[in-house]
């Protein structure tokens, strides 16, 4: 008989007969108690527990003391043994640093779903927050004109909507509708100018003061495109079209890395991948993803972009993250998501991924990159198609909660 692992955090599943020895021998999940302090913690939490880092201080004093060279050799000794010393208590002091770091940003942080299509087809302006605190939902404004197939990103406390498609039309729009998290109660507005062109099925980035368009489609029949437009977010509100890509793109992955982009697979494009870099208005090649990929969501993690979920040229679902180095254009498997959905889109914040998927059953999971684990999230309370989304910190607004963007367009 096959019976998990009790150990909490463990998901191993394993024959009965060999539970108990995994549990107590093998599970790094066992419990293991501190002999110092008494504390209790996972085993593979102890190699950093205060304790043992103290003793590891305390033996190489002691090694310093009972050494018999010279006085020079000792003096060497000595500043040897204060500089493991010294990063030992840096370690320390970095480690629990970054563990309440990771926790403060997960706290401050809300989601909020915009818009999108129903699984009827119907084109919804409203919109919802998660709360990740108290992990309950909650309606916010709706947007003046429902739509999807939009792009949504941050610039200067201000959430912008752009693009997508609105109603029953076969025509992108190029309108921009914009939060201001300034203000309580934020409501929708419309943005000073309109994009440079009509558009849906795009990616947006903002770089600095400059909104970079790339890709997308103009209609919904008519084939993607191969540019990158500039619109200036502020006075005089200028646009102007940078540079033509390698490929036409639409359902596309992009992340902004310092200032290049990279830009990755799509509907048309297969598993090709180009940079776009931005100071030089040029796109250069990459090696490719491991296999065709589209529809899939995407976020940045350090110097890597994960791509989750999409489907192949035969619109075969796929349920793989795949981690791509930015820097060496090397890509793999990360991991395989035990959940299937038809469409995707997804959020990072610190060690945290939120993945949303929409199938025969709606779910919200987290996983956790410090304790390698998955978590489910309660389900958003109207069903959304086509979403990308923006993470927005608490300390960047005056609102008294801090607030996870995500749009469906």
């Amino acid at each position: 008989m096959s019976v998990s692992c009790s150990n909490e955090g463990c998901d191993e599943v394993l024959s009965e007969s060999d539970v108990k020895h995994r549990e107590i021998e093998l599970c790094r999940f066992k419990t293991t108690t501190c002999d110092d302090c008494g504390k209790k913690m996972p085993h593979h939490k102890y190699g950093a527990h205060d304790c043992v880092l103290r003793r590891d201080v305390d033996e190489m004093k002691k090694d310093l003391a009972e050494m018999k060279v010279t006085q020079h050799e000792m003096m060497n000794e000595m500043r040897e043994g204060m500089q493991r010393i010294t990063i030992a208590i840096e370690k320390l002091e970095k480690s629990s640093q970054n563990v309440a770091m990771n926790v403060v940003n997960s706290m401050n942080s809300d989601m909020v779903v915009i818009g999108g299509l129903d699984l009827e087809d119907k084109v919804l302006s409203s919109v919802e927050r998660f709360n990740f605190f108290n992990q309950t939902w909650k309606p916010l404004a709706e947007l003046k004109i429902g739509r999807y197939s939009a792009a949504a990103v941050v610039f200067a406390k201000q959430i912008l909507v752009c693009g997508g498609f609105i109603s029953d039309s076969s025509d992108a729009t190029d309108s921009i509708e914009v939060l201001d998290l300034s203000v309580h109660p934020p409501t929708w507005q419309e943005f000073a100018v309109n994009l440079p062109i009509k558009v849906a099925d795009h990616q947006c980035v903002v770089y600095g003061n400059r909104l970079l368009i790339i890709g997308g489609k103009k209609t919904k029949k008519r084939k993607s495109l191969d540019v990158i437009y500039e619109l200036l977010l502020v006075p005089p509100y200028s646009s102007k079209l940078l540079c033509h890509m390698k490929k036409k793109r639409i359902y596309h992955g992009v992340e902004l890395f310092d200032d290049k982009v990279l830009i990755a697979g799509g509907q048309e494009t297969g598993n090709d991948v180009e940079i776009f870099d931005i100071t030089r208005n040029e796109c250069v090649e990459m090696p490719p993803l491991p296999s065709p990929l589209w529809g899939m969501a995407t976020v940045r993690r350090d110097d890597t972009m994960l791509l989750i979920g999409g489907y192949d040229n035969e619109e075969n679902t796929s349920n793989e993250i795949i981690e791509y180095d930015f820097k060496s254009g090397q890509s793999k498997v990360l991991m395989v998501m035990e959940k299937d959905g038809v469409d995707w889109f997804a959020v990072h914040s610190s060690n945290t991924l939120v993945v949303i998927s929409v199938g025969d059953t709606d779910a919200m999971d987290c996983f956790n990159f410090l304790s390698y684990s998955w978590k489910q999230l309660p389900s958003a309370t109207q069903t959304r198609l086509f979403a990308c989304a923006v993470v927005v910190n608490n300390s960047e607004c005056q609102n008294s909660e801090s607030q996870f963007f995500c749009c469906c367009g």
